[in-house]
């Protein structure tokens, strides 16, 4: 499925989703298993989650840009 998501979007969106799932997981293996996190781990984490909203909202902001070309071609 990741694979046809690749195929069909935009890589910088499906990576987002892709790299989320580091997340998610070490979020319930603490939630589940009190698996702890280290130092580097959590950094890791905010290093993804920062990216990840860096990339939202510049695709938020070109989207009218992009839109305002597409009519005037």
């Amino acid at each position: 499925m990741l694979t046809r998501g690749y195929q069909l979007g935009e890589a910088s969106y499906v990576a987002i989703n892709e790299y989320s799932l580091i997340v998610f997981a070490s979020f319930f293996a603490w939630l589940m298993w009190g698996q702890s996190l280290g130092w580097t781990a959590l950094a890791g984490i905010a290093l993804i989650i920062t990216s990840g909203s860096i990339i939202a909202l510049r695709s938020s902001r070109a989207a009218p840009q992009d839109k305002a070309r597409a009519g005037a071609s």
